[in-house]
């Protein structure tokens, strides 16, 4: 096993030495810990909603809202511009733009 791993089989940090056994810090700052904070979000949704929400709200004013609500955003965007001939000229550009970064961070190819 790696070097994180003790020899009762427990994870433990190196860089936070002072952090009990099979316990790990992430910080809502940081870009890396977005998934796993959001997967966390969601996981306690159920259990904790209030500390799921909370979780999902800081996340959102530090980095942006969820690849896909990005997404979703742009699609209803567009919905209401179609279909109820609505003038969006004014927000659309930076919608748009939102989305395009979500689908490059999920990996998707945009074309303009």
């Amino acid at each position: 096993m790696g070097h994180h791993i003790d020899d009762q089989g427990r994870f433990q940090s190196d860089r936070h030495p002072d952090l009990p056994p099979d316990r790990i810090r992430l910080n809502l700052a940081n870009p890396r810990s977005v998934g796993a904070l959001r997967q966390l979000a969601k996981d306690y949704a159920a259990h904790d909603p209030e500390l799921a929400s909370d979780l999902n709200a800081r996340l959102t004013a530090l980095h942006g809202p969820p690849p896909l609500a990005a997404i979703n955003e742009a699609l209803g965007l567009m919905n209401s511009m179609i279909l109820c001939g609505e003038d969006h000229t004014e927000t659309s550009r930076a919608v748009l733009e939102r989305a395009r970064e979500a689908l490059l961070e999920l990996g998707g190819v945009v074309r303009v």
